[in-house]
């Protein structure tokens, strides 16, 4: 008898090694010889293209998921949304569209504000319109020529110069040659390349690291800008040169901060905050007047010694000047002023955020949110992270980025697992 369970059960994993042998195998022969039509549609007016490379993603998730980690615990996880899935008589309707060949999205400027569209290859156009084309709506259209499926999404507001038939209109003329195409990025080596007017962005997985990496052109030159800035301790954040980003309501020039972790909790169950901000503003303002404004009773200020308690936490506030204030849980914050050509940083350990101890009840009951858990046992599983702007030039800003997760941990697994934790997926 134990005979023959020992030869089903090698049998058992001979079929399901020669099972995944076969998806590979399909797999690569179908994205190659797969013609991408999709790509032949991207509008010449289009500022921003994304490009997103479904067969690099197919073939590392194999890879990760069922080859290199051999995680049986992320397999079971899909196998029981699967299963949940089908108790619930929920079914995955097909749509026509052929995951297996890239997507591209698009921005592209249009009456008085702008569209989304999406493009995608197809396999069945009937079952695509029957589907995702029959929800047509003032503001959204679907339509297929030559298998390809285009989605258009208008970003204005409701009755806002565009119909149905505009949509339509701008959807046939895409899909046609009455309008001048443009070049997909042409990274097919990466797993996701964006381009735009602005400039390039890309991002790949390197076995424990997912990398980004790409360049800004902006329109005009950007200024460095000499200011007061933290030293940097902890999880860091920082930016600078704010006032000129193309947003008319962001009241901030710069800002630093840093986290430093948490004490032990207080008496309400909360553990005490340990961090540092430093903000300045493009017009003179009272950061002090401004909090007091948005927390109303719950903040407790003391001028005289420039302490501020909030739910019983300390924190400590500097005024630098008439536009540029400081608070935080050090009393005496190390400042200085200098140049940097950084305009934007993250760099730091992103488990610190979840390195608590506390029985309090309102953590707990966030610990029940999905999405909380899902992000904290992400973070856990995170090593480091260091993702910069910096000057290139006066017209012109690199953008670099590294996220490295601990030994023994595989990026896809873990963005996986954290999409089917925080429900986002199935």
């Amino acid at each position: 008898m134990q005979a023959l369970k020992a030869v089903t059960r090698t049998f058992g994993l001979l079929f399901l090694l020669g099972v995944l042998i076969g998806i590979i195998f399909i797999t690569d022969t179908l994205l190659l010889t797969t013609k991408q039509n999709q790509l032949n549609y991207i509008p010449a007016d289009a500022d921003l293209v994304i490009r997103i490379h479904s067969r690099a993603i197919i073939d590392q998730t194999i890879q990760s998921v069922l080859i290199d980690s051999e995680d049986s615990k992320l397999v079971n996880s899909l196998y029981r949304k699967l299963k949940h899935q089908k108790k619930d008589g929920k079914k995955i309707t097909p749509n026509g569209i052929d995951y297996l060949s890239d997507v591209v999205l698009f921005k592209m400027p249009f009456k008085t504000s702008y569209v989304i569209g999406v493009l995608v290859k197809l396999n069945d156009e009937d079952a695509f319109e029957e589907t995702i084309g029959s929800t047509v709506t003032a503001h959204r259209v679907a339509i297929t020529h030559n298998e390809v499926g285009l989605i258009l999404s208008y970003g204005g507001k409701e009755n806002n110069h565009a119909s149905a038939i505009d949509l339509e209109q701008l959807a046939d003329n895409i899909l046609s040659n009455s309008t001048k195409k443009q070049k997909a990025p042409l990274r097919e080596d990466k797993l996701i390349s964006v381009g735009g007017k602005l400039g390039r962005f890309e991002l790949d997985i390197s076995e424990n690291t997912i990398v980004f990496s790409g360049e800004i052109s902006p329109n005009s030159s950007i200024n460095r800008l000499t200011r007061a800035q933290l030293k940097e301790k902890g999880f860091h954040i920082s930016a600078s040169n704010l006032s000129e980003l193309p947003f008319e309501d962001l009241p901030i020039t710069h800002f630093d901060f840093n986290f430093l972790g948490f004490d032990e909790a207080n008496a309400n169950g909360i553990p005490k905050l340990n961090a540092e901000l430093l903000v300045g503003f493009k017009e003179k303002t009272d950061l002090i007047a401004l909090l007091k404004d948005k927390l109303g009773d719950a903040l407790l200020i003391n001028e005289k010694r420039q302490e501020i308690s909030v739910m019983n936490q300390l924190f400590f506030f500097k005024k630098l000047n008439d536009s540029v204030s400081y608070i935080g849980s050090t009393q005496t914050p190390q400042i200085e002023q200098k140049n940097s050509s950084t305009l934007f940083k993250v760099s730091g350990e992103p488990s610190s955020f979840f390195s608590y101890k506390s029985d309090g009840i309102a953590l707990a009951l966030m610990e029940m949110n999905p999405l909380f858990h899902a992000t904290k046992q992400l973070a856990l599983t995170t090593r480091n992270m260091d993702i910069r702007m910096v000057h290139k030039n006066d017209k012109g800003v690199e953008f670099t980025g590294k996220i490295l997760f601990k030994k023994g941990t595989y990026p896809i697994n873990e963005i996986i697992r954290f999409l089917i934790s925080a429900n986002l997926m199935l």
